[in-house]
C-alpha cells in the first residue's frame, strides 16, 4: 500500500496544475468555433459494447481498448472513438437530415508500453453528417482553418491525403494490405521488393517509387500527375488539388500522398495537422462515406478532431524553448 498510495498508472493522465487553465482556455475557443457555425455539442456514453468496434469493418483491434465484461457477462470497452458512436447516433436518431455535430471529451487507447504516452486522451472535434461532396468538404476545410487559428501554436502545418486515391492504388496493384503496411512505414527498400515481385509498367512503378517522399506544394502533386495514366487515380489528385487551391484564406500546407490512416473508415479527403514540438499529430479528420452505411444510413460524412494532448505538449515544449 505504501509503495502505490502514490503512483499513478503510466496509462493515466499525470494531472498538472498549471496546464489545466490552458486546456479549458483553449476549449473555450473551439466551442465558442464550433456553436457559432451551427455545430451542436453532444455528451456521448462512456462506456460501449466491444463489438460496436470490432464487427463493423473499421479494422479497430480489441486488444487497443481497455476491456471488462459488465454485470450481464457482456465485452465492453471505455470509449475508443468518438466518431463511430456520433455515426450511431446519427442512424438512430437523426436519420436524413443534415447533422453538425461536435464534442469534447476523452478517448481511451492502450499505447505501447514504455512509450511515453499515455492510454487517455483529451479530444474536441466536428462532424458534418449528410452533406455530401465538394461543399461538406469546403465547410470542414473552412471549420479548420479557423480552428488552427484558434490554437496557440506557432507552427501548425496542415497536411492532405486521399483515401481515394489509396484505394485505387490497392486495387490496381490487387494486393492492398501489403502495399498499405509499406506505405505506413514509408519502406523504400521494401516497396522495390514489392515492384519486382509484380508485373508493373515501368511508369507504374515510378510512381509507386515517388509515393513514400510524395510530399509537398502542387508542383509535387503535378510531377505526381504526369506518372499516372489511370483515370481514375488522375481524377483524384485532380481533385484533390482544386479542393486545396481554392479555399479562402490561407493554410500553412502541404500534400501527403502516401498518407495512410490509422482507422480503416477514410474514403476521400484525409487531414492530418503536425507541429514541430508534438510526436504525433495535433489535428486529424477527413471523409468517411463507408461508416454510415454500416448502421443502415446511406449518407456521407466528413470532419476532424483535435488532440489537445499534444496541443499542450507542443505549448509547454514552445515556451521552454522561448
Amino acid at each position: 500500500m505504501e509503495f502505490y498510495k502514490y503512483l499513478i498508472p503510466e496509462e493515466s493522465i499525470d494531472v498538472r496544475i498549471d496546464n489545466v487553465a490552458t486546456l479549458r482556455k483553449i476549449e473555450g475557443k473551439l466551442r465558442e468555433t464550433f456553436t457559432k457555425n451551427n455545430y451542436n455539442e453532444v455528451l456521448m456514453p462512456s462506456f460501449d459494447y466491444v463489438e460496436l468496434y470490432t464487427q463493423i469493418g473499421c479494422d479497430i483491434p480489441s486488444s487497443n481498448m481497455f476491456r471488462f465484461v459488465d454485470s450481464k457477462g457482456k465485452n465492453v470497452a471505455l470509449r475508443y472513438d468518438f466518431t463511430i458512436p456520433l455515426a450511431r447516433l446519427y442512424a438512430t436518431k437523426y436519420h436524413d437530415t443534415t447533422s453538425r455535430f461536435c464534442y469534447f471529451g476523452k478517448v481511451y487507447r492502450k499505447e505501447k508500453v514504455h512509450k511515453g504516452r499515455s492510454s487517455e486522451l483529451f479530444q474536441a472535434g466536428v462532424e458534418l453528417i449528410n452533406e455530401p461532396g465538394v461543399r461538406g468538404e469546403q465547410e470542414i476545410l473552412a471549420m479548420l482553418q479557423e480552428t488552427v487559428s484558434n490554437i496557440p501554436l506557432n507552427d501548425i502545418l496542415i497536411e492532405f491525403g486521399s483515401a481515394a486515391f489509396l484505394d485505387r492504388l490497392f486495387e490496381i496493384t490487387d494486393d492492398d494490405a501489403r502495399l498499405q503496411e509499406i506505405l505506413k512505414y514509408r519502406s523504400v527498400s521494401q516497396l522495390k521488393e514489392f515492384i519486382k515481385e509484380h508485373d508493373f509498367d515501368e511508369k507504374f512503378s515510378r510512381l509507386l517509387l515517388k509515393l513514400p517522399s510524395a510530399i509537398g506544394g502542387t508542383k509535387m502533386l503535378d510531377e505526381i500527375c504526369e506518372l499516372v495514366d489511370d483515370k481514375i487515380l488522375l481524377d483524384t489528385l485532380i481533385d484533390l488539388k482544386c479542393l486545396i487551391i481554392n479555399l479562402e484564406g490561407t493554410y500553412n500546407y502541404q500534400f501527403d500522398l502516401g498518407m495512410v490512416p490509422e482507422i480503416d473508415y477514410y474514403t476521400g479527403l484525409m487531414i492530418k495537422g503536425y507541429t514541430k514540438n508534438a510526436a504525433k499529430p495535433i489535428i486529424t479528420g477527413g471523409r468517411y462515406d463507408k461508416l454510415l452505411p454500416k448502421f443502415d444510413a446511406d449518407v456521407s460524412a466528413v470532419g476532424f478532431c483535435c488532440h489537445l494532448n499534444y496541443v499542450l505538449e507542443a505549448l509547454a515544449m514552445e515556451e521552454n524553448n522561448d
